[in-house]
């Protein structure tokens, strides 16, 4: 009986597996939206190739796609609000004056000393103003029309897998020459 009670699995929440576990998790997580991503990759260029042998020209669907990015700006804008309003809910505390929050802290003698911790902005720009983020996207966009007018105009003159190949490996060639 003790031997049949050993051999029962129990369930492990995410909190409780090793480290290991979680990590090898993430990477199967991280691999399926790698293919996922691949995979829509090729389709679309397939979809684009066929489009284009109908007769449609690779700089109108290249005008079309890069025009319906505005579409996104609506929900940026409530998903930026929905945040704003998820974290002012989630810290339910009022930070110190000029934006930084107290950390109370041991020193080596035991005796606790408080600090006050500035609160970093954070690198991924979420703590960018929409005025930059307009900035940004002004500066970017045209350099972005033309790399997406440059593979379209590619699939007429190539199939979709040499197209892929050649666009997949132009970092490689970018850090190599530059």
């Amino acid at each position: 009986r003790d031997e049949a009670k050993s051999c029962v699995s129990t369930r492990w929440t995410s909190s409780e597996m090793a480290p290991s576990t979680r990590w090898d998790a993430r990477k199967r997580w991280g691999m399926v939206l790698v293919l996922t991503v691949a995979a829509v990759w090729v389709a679309s260029s397939f979809v684009v190739q066929s489009l284009e042998d109908k007769g449609i020209a690779p700089l109108l669907l290249t005008y079309i796609a890069n025009s319906l990015f505005v579409l996104y700006l609506p929900m940026h804008g409530m998903l930026r609000k929905w945040k704003s309003k998820a974290q002012t809910k989630e810290k339910g505390y009022q930070g110190v004056e000029g934006g930084g929050v107290e950390a109370k802290e041991e020193d080596e003698h035991g005796a606790e000393t408080m600090e006050i911790v500035a609160e970093m902005p954070s690198a991924t720009g979420a703590n960018m103003s929409d005025r930059d983020l307009a900035w940004a996207a002004l500066k970017i966009s045209p350099i972005w029309f033309v790399a997406q007018f440059t593979f379209n105009a590619s699939l007429q003159s190539t199939s979709v897998t040499s197209n892929t190949i050649l666009s997949s490996s132009s970092n490689m060639f970018t850090f190599l020459l530059a």
